[in-house]
């Protein structure tokens, strides 16, 4: 099988290795299941207020997001074998890149080549059907008293869970495997 892999994706890591290690780094990462999707909403609220957030909803204000972009790349990507919650030490993949793009925060990743096979089987089989909830660390709220949780400034985002979609505080987060063809 060979897989499609993002060409940003292995230019962005690319510089940090000599010429021969170059080579093995291209066959390492393109033995890997890349991902991309849509973390949150930008500057909408929640539709379930996420954990930690004291049963409010939320609003992630671009201006939060933006601040916090750069540290999304390299965040673990962790899951929980029900799909409803975080769980932090099971480490599923990683983040190579993080943008805005009219009012979402979307992301991409891959999953790890050491994945135990009935995970990776699981999560192809859930696939769209999945969502993602992020975790941060330093979330400023504008207004502790307010029914909504507006965030002006998240110092670090420190890690995404893979989760049905149904169960992530923004509804319209998604997961989508990409392609892969057959040779």
């Amino acid at each position: 099988m060979i897989r499609k892999v993002p060409n940003y994706e292995v230019a962005l890591f690319l510089p940090k290795y000599s010429i021969m290690k170059q080579k093995d780094f291209i066959i390492e990462y393109t033995k890997r299941d890349y991902f991309e999707g849509i973390l949150c909403t930008l500057d909408v609220p929640s539709n379930d207020p996420p954990h930690g957030s004291n049963r409010h909803k939320i609003i992630v204000t671009t201006e939060a997001a933006q601040g916090a972009l750069s540290t999304l790349i390299g965040a673990h990507v962790d899951y929980e074998p029900s799909w409803y919650h975080h769980n932090y030490d099971i480490v599923v993949g990683r983040i190579v890149r993080a943008w805005i793009k009219d009012g979402y925060l979307h992301v991409l990743g891959f999953l790890n080549s050491t994945l135990d096979p009935n995970v990776l089987d699981r999560i192809h089989d859930l696939n769209e059907s999945l969502g993602m909830s992020f975790e941060c660390q330093g979330a400023h709220v504008e207004n502790m008293k307010a029914p909504i949780w507006r965030l002006k400034k998240i110092e670090k985002f420190t890690g995404i869970a893979l989760l049905l979609q149904r169960r992530a505080a923004y509804h319209r987060s998604t997961f989508k495997l990409l392609n892969t063809v057959s040779s």
